[in-house]
C-alpha cells in the first residue's frame, strides 16, 4: 500500500511539476529525508514559534519597504538627524505592532503573548529602521537632495519580497531584499540566527547563489555580489559570485529532482539537531499531512 502510494505520488510530481523552490533546494542539503517527506509524501512540521516569528519579520520589512517612499519624501532640509531617525523608528514600530496584531490567531494557537512577541522583536526592528534612516541621511547630505527629488535619485532603492522564477533554471523563490544601485542589483537575505565565525553558512551561500542566477536572467544583468545580514549581531557578510557557485546550484537542482523520482524514503541524515529525523519512523505521529505542491 505504501509503495503504491509513493509510486503514484512521484509520478504525479514529476509529470506535473517544473520548478522547485530555492528553500527546498537548500533543505535538500540539510536533510534529504526531511525534504522527501515534505515534497513526495506531503508532510510538514506543525507551526512553531520560530516559523511564526519569521513570518512576522518578513511582513514587517516588506511593509516598511512599501512605506519608504512616503517617509523619504518627508525628509526636508529643516529636519536634523535625530528627527529623521525618530520618524523612521515610529513608522517601523507602528508596522511591527500592526503585523503582530494581524497574526493574532496564529499567536494564540501557540499560546504566545502578543506583547512579549512585540518586545522580543522591537530591538531588531528598531536597529533596522535606524540603519535605513542613516543610509538615507547620508545620501541626502552628500547629494544635497530632499523630499521628492531625494526619492527620485535615492540609491540604493530597495525591493523586498520579490517573487522570481525561471523555467530554464527550474527554480523559483522569494528574495528577502534587493538593493538597486543604478544598473546593479545586490540580493540580500536577512537572517535571525547566529553568524558563523567568518563568511556565511553554506546553505546561505547556496541560497543567494540561486537568487543571483534568477536575477541575472530576470534583469539581464550580471550579479556580482550578495549580502547576508545577520540581524541578531548586526553583521553584514558579503558573498562574491563565481562560476563554481552556479555549478553548485545546478547540481543541487538536479539532485532534488532525482530525489523526487526515487521510490524509497532516504535514510536519516544523522544530524543531532534535525527535528524531522528525531521522530524516527514514527514521523506520521508528529507531522501534519498536506497536499504536496511546488
Amino acid at each position: 500500500m505504501r509503495a503504491t502510494y509513493i509510486k503514484e505520488k512521484v509520478e504525479t510530481l514529476v509529470m506535473g511539476t517544473k520548478l522547485i523552490s530555492v528553500t527546498d533546494m537548500c533543505s535538500y542539503k540539510f536533510c534529504k529525508r526531511g525534504l522527501y517527506l515534505k515534497k513526495v509524501l506531503g508532510f510538514r512540521e506543525p507551526l512553531k514559534p520560530v516559523m511564526l516569528l519569521g513570518s512576522i519579520r518578513h511582513k514587517v520589512y516588506d511593509d516598511a519597504n512599501n512605506k519608504e517612499e512616503e517617509l523619504v519624501k518627508q525628509v526636508t532640509s529643516d529636519l536634523n538627524r535625530q528627527e529623521i531617525v525618530q520618524m523612521f523608528s515610529n513608522a517601523y514600530n507602528a508596522i511591527l505592532n500592526k503585523s503582530v496584531y494581524n497574526f493574532t490567531p496564529q499567536l494564540e494557537s501557540l499560546e504566545m503573548d502578543k506583547n512579549e512577541v512585540t518586545e522580543q522583536m522591537c530591538e531588531t526592528v528598531s536597529l533596522q529602521s535606524q540603519n535605513r534612516a542613516d543610509e538615507i541621511i547620508s545620501f541626502s547630505s552628500k547629494e544635497k537632495l530632499f523630499g521628492q527629488e531625494l526619492w527620485e535619485k535615492l540609491t540604493p532603492k530597495i525591493l523586498s519580497e520579490l517573487r522570481i522564477s525561471s523555467d530554464k533554471l527550474r527554480l523559483k523563490g522569494i528574495v528577502d531584499r534587493i538593493e538597486v544601485h543604478g544598473n546593479e542589483y545586490v540580493p540580500v537575505e536577512i537572517k535571525t540566527g547566529k553568524a558563523p565565525f567568518e563568511g556565511v553558512w553554506p546553505d546561505h551561500r547556496l541560497q543567494l547563489s540561486a537568487y543571483a542566477m534568477l536575477l541575472n536572467e530576470k534583469f539581464k544583468v550580471k550579479i556580482k555580489e550578495a549580502l547576508v545580514k545577520y540581524v541578531k549581531t548586526d553583521q553584514t557578510r558579503q558573498i562574491v559570485m563565481n562560476p563554481f557557485m552556479e555549478h553548485e546550484v545546478t547540481t543541487a537542482v538536479n539532485d532534488v529532482f532525482n530525489l523526487i523520482e526515487q521510490k524509497d524514503i532516504p535514510d536519516f541524515c544523522g544530524k543531532s539537531y534535525c527535528s524531522i529525523c528525531s521522530f524516527g519512523d514514527e514521523y506520521e505521529k508528529h507531522l501534519v499531512k498536506k497536499t504536496a505542491a511546488y
